[in-house]
């Protein structure tokens, strides 16, 4: 996947300011980033629902994003970028928060390198039991799938990232 610079003049031409928000699951990430949005009057972008939309839609993003999805594997940086960015240009306010990116240090870096510097990284913290507390409660009312052992196996990826 390959960013065109037309993409990127696109959205360095609107000049937005970008905040991206990054966490554990369960850290509450969701919870100040909609804090931020409210204050600061910013659109939010999730990185997981970009990507699940692009998946959904069966769009050439979301074939490869989906290849990785179904191995539980991060995306490249290259798509990831990709589809961000695609996100971005459907919004028209100065301000956005993006939930979810970067995940490594190679996506920002990719991020920087090819679009704009990132001025501001949030990185919302909990403690493991905290986090896992948090996940039990919001997953008994939406989902049957959430077990100890796959939130760990979450917490601790995330961690190494």
């Amino acid at each position: 996947m390959s960013i065109s610079k037309e993409d990127i003049e696109a959205i360095n031409k609107k000049n937005q300011r970008f905040i991206f928000v990054l966490g554990p699951p369960g850290c509450g990430k969701n919870t100040q980033s909609q804090k931020i949005v409210n204050e600061f009057k910013y659109s939010k972008l999730r990185m997981r629902e970009l990507v699940k939309r692009e998946i959904e839609q069966d769009t050439e993003l979301g074939k490869a994003a989906k290849e990785n999805y179904e191995k539980r594997e991060l995306l490249p940086k290259e798509l990831a970028v990709a589809i961000l960015l695609k996100g971005i240009s459907e919004i028209k306010e100065k301000g956005i928060l993006i939930e979810g990116f970067p995940r490594t240090v190679e996506q920002a870096l990719y991020f920087e390198q090819n679009v704009k510097p990132i001025n501001l990284i949030i990185n919302v913290t909990a403690s493991h039991d905290e986090c896992m507390k948090r996940m039990v409660e919001r997953t008994k009312f939406i989902s049957d799938e959430f077990t100890p052992e796959r939130f760990d196996a979450k917490y601790e990826k995330y961690q190494n990232e």
